[in-house]
Parts: C-alpha cells; sequence; structure tokens
C-alpha cells in the first residue's frame, strides 16, 4: 500500500511503512517506532541525548522509498543523512544534511524554474536541524541561502559541539554577520573534524575574523580545516591580517582561501603574502614548536579577485610567488592590473619556475595589453604544469 504523505502542519500524522513509522509528535519531540510497535528511538527535547537508536538502515530506506513523503531525521546509525526536503524516488542516502533536491521527473530546467515557496522555510530547516542533532553522527551540514540570521548561530554551534565526524559545513549566502560568526568562533576553532567551511557572502567583517583567529590561535590542536570560503563579505585590512596570522601561525591545514570580492587593500594582501610566502621559508612559525611540526604544506589555490590589490599589492603577490612551492591556483582577476603590474608578475613566475607547480592563472577583468601578454607567455614557456590562463575581458 502506497504510504500517506507526512503533513508537517499536522503534529500528530503518521508516516507509514511496512516494517514501521515516524511519528511526528511536534516541534520539540520525534520518536520511531518498529514495526512491532515498541519505542526503538526516542527524542524527548532538542538537545538532548537519544536513549537509544535501533532503527535499522533497511527501515530507513523504506521511508525513503515512498513517494511523496517527507523524511524528518531517518534514523540510520551506518549512513548518517537527513533530507530537508521531498523524496519521490529511490535516492541512495548520503551523510549529509542540507536541502535535499528531489528528482520528481522534471527537468533540470524546470527544477531550477520551481517557486522559491518549493524550498523549505527558515523555520522548518531549524526544527529539522535541532531534531537532526540528536544523533550526534552528521558528516555534512549544508543551511546556504536559508535567510538565516546571528541568532540562528547558537543552534550550529551546538550541531559543531555534538557532532565530532562533521567534515563540512557550508552557511553561505544568509545574513550571520560578525555577530553570527563570533558566536560560532569558539565552536569551529575546538572542532577536530571541520575540513571545508563556507561563509562567502554572510556580511561578516572585520570584527568576526578577529574572534575567529583569536579563538583559533588560543587553542592548543591544529585544525584540520582545508578549504576557506569567505568571498563576497565586507571585511578589510584588518580581517586580512587576522587571516595572515592563522596562515603564518600554521593554525590551520589551510590549502583553499577564496578571499573574492572583499576590499582587503594594499595592507591586507601585503600580510597574507607575506604569511604565505613565510611558510616555505621558515619550518618554525609559532611560540608552539609541536603545532608547527605538524602543519605541513602551503595555500595551494588562492583567489583574490576584485580586492583592490593594485600595483603594489601585485608587487607583494609577486614577492610571494618568488618563494613558495606549493601554489596551484592564483586568481587575480578585477583588480585593475595592467601590463606593468603583469610584467613583475611574469618575472616572479619565470624565478621560481623549477618549484612553482601553478596549474591556473586568472587575470579576467584587468587591463591587460598584448604587450603583458607577451611577457606573461614568454615566463610560462615551458612550463610542466600549467594547464589555464584567462585573460578575458582584458584589452587585448
Amino acid at each position: 500500500m502506497m504510504s500517506p504523505p507526512l503533513d508537517l502542519a499536522d503534529n500528530n500524522r503518521n508516516f507509514h511503512s511496512s516494517s514501521g513509522a515516524v511519528s511526528v509528535l511536534g516541534p520539540n519531540s520525534v520518536q520511531t517506532y518498529g514495526s512491532s510497535g515498541t519505542s526503538s528511538c526516542v527524542y524527548n527535547n532538542l538537545f538532548e541525548s537519544k536513549s537509544t537508536a535501533t532503527a535499522t538502515a533497511t527501515t530507513a530506506q523504506q521511508h525513503l522509498s515512498q513517494p511523496n513523503t517527507t523524511t524528518i531525521a531517518v534514523v540510520n546509525n551506518k549512513t548518517p543523512c537527513a533530507f530537508l526536503g521531498s523524496n519521490t524516488s529511490n535516492n541512495a542516502t548520503s551523510p549529509a544534511l542540507g536541502m535535499y533536491s528531489p528528482a520528481s521527473g522534471a527537468t533540470k530546467t524546470e527544477e531550477s524554474n520551481r517557486d522559491d515557496s518549493s524550498r523549505p522555510t527558515r523555520e522548518s530547516v531549524l526544527r529539522r536541524l535541532s531534531e537532526a542533532l540528536m544523533r550526534r553522527n552528521l558528516t555534512k551540514i549544508d543551511l546556504s541561502q536559508r535567510d538565516l540570521q546571528p541568532s540562528d548561530a547558537n543552534l550550529i554551534k551546538l550541531a559543531l559541539f555534538q557532532n565530532k565526524r562533521l567534515h563540512t559545513l557550508k552557511l553561505g549566502y544568509n545574513h550571520l554577520g560578525d555577530e553570527g560568526l563570533i558566536t560560532l568562533s569558539s565552536a569551529l576553532a575546538n572542532s577536530t573534524s571541520i575540513t571545508s567551511l563556507d561563509l562567502g557572502f554572510t556580511g561578516v567583517g572585520d570584527a568576526g575574523l578577529e574572534a575567529l583567529a583569536k579563538n583559533i590561535s588560543s587553542y592548543s590542536n591544529i585544525l584540520p580545516l582545508r578549504t576557506l570560503y569567505l568571498a563576497g563579505n565586507s571585511f578589510g585590512t584588518r580581517g586580512a591580517l587576522a587571516l595572515a596570522r592563522i596562515i603564518q601561525f600554521r593554525c590551520c591545514h589551510l590549502k583553499t582561501l577564496h578571499l573574492t570580492g572583499n576590499k582587503i587593500g594594499v595592507d591586507g594582501i601585503r600580510s597574507l603574502a607575506r604569511a604565505i610566502a613565510f611558510l616555505s621559508t621558515s619550518p618554525i612559525a609559532a611560540p608552539n614548536q609541536q603545532l608547527c611540526e605538524t602543519a605541513t604544506g602551503g595555500i595551494e589555490e588562492l583567489f583574490l579577485g576584485g580586492t583592490g590589490l593594485g600595483s603594489e599589492g601585485c608587487h607583494a603577490v609577486s614577492d610571494m610567488l618568488s618563494f613558495t612551492p606549493s601554489l596551484r591556483i592564483l586568481s587575480l582577476a578585477d583588480n585593475n592590473l595592467g601590463d606593468r603590474e603583469v610584467t613583475i608578475l611574469a618575472d616572479a613566475i619565470k624565478q621560481n619556475r623549477l618549484r612553482l607547480p601553478l596549474e591556473a592563472l586568472q587575470l579576467s577583468f584587468n587591463r591587460l595589453t598584448c604587450v603583458g601578454v607577451e611577457s606573461l607567455m614568454n615566463a610560462v614557456w615551458g612550463s610542466t604544469s600549467l594547464l589555464e590562463i584567462k585573460l578575458d575581458n582584458n584589452l587585448i
């Protein structure tokens, strides 16, 4: 028999399958039942530990296979997941908490043209996150574009503390601001599992990054963080200086840094470039020698488009290129660079050509002419690593 859809507006509605049911008792509790009707997993309050968890993968998969149903915090110890949306096909579970894009038979174009009202609301997403927190084994949380406010950071902070295997946290395109990041900073600094953090377009400014840097430097453990998205925010020189301290003191294993669209300015760029270059010239960069010996490598992907680096900032980036042995991707798009600046970059690349593993160089939306392009081509001639140079929207 086909299961009836779960109506989120009706708190007493049960969602059945041949082997069990999930009963949504209210916004603060979720209870699952086995086929015998006995309770197998109970969440009594939003943030308390669950008493037992014996719901099986088979039961969870049967729930997911029912058409036109909405699944809330399906309990499955082997494949932790929570889907925030309607499920209409037998899609495999994934270890993620985020919006689940249904395979409803519509084309991708039709899916993209759907009204925004079909997307889970901020309130429903936060409620489901509260319910899912109790499992303590989430590996990915995606809350992008959910209109999150600074006060919502408290729930996310709790998720960080309770899910020790969480490796990806995506919070982009929300309204967290400095207040939200300040709230999250202690939990982020204490994380031993986060490898990817997306805070792009969240209104983060200098104060938020300074708080994050302060908390990270105060903890004894090195963060496993490898990818940090901070594009489209509002921090400037102070925020860049805070990031430079994190990099120079090897507080994490950072490999990819997205700073596009932040008006960092010359001083901020200079500090970041020196910190990155410092990694390749000094084996010990912090007072705690043990921390430095554990952290390895350097920045591999650096995105500085639209940061206002100017001619002086370009000199600083060139100095960095002369030393770093790790940079693979460099984006300097939309920085008003001319032939003179690009010639300086070309000289640095040529000087470090044997050690620099540069694969992609992005120089779109600048003021280059054929003169600058010629200098650049001469510098990279014979490179065994370079795969791409972007020069669109210049004066060539």
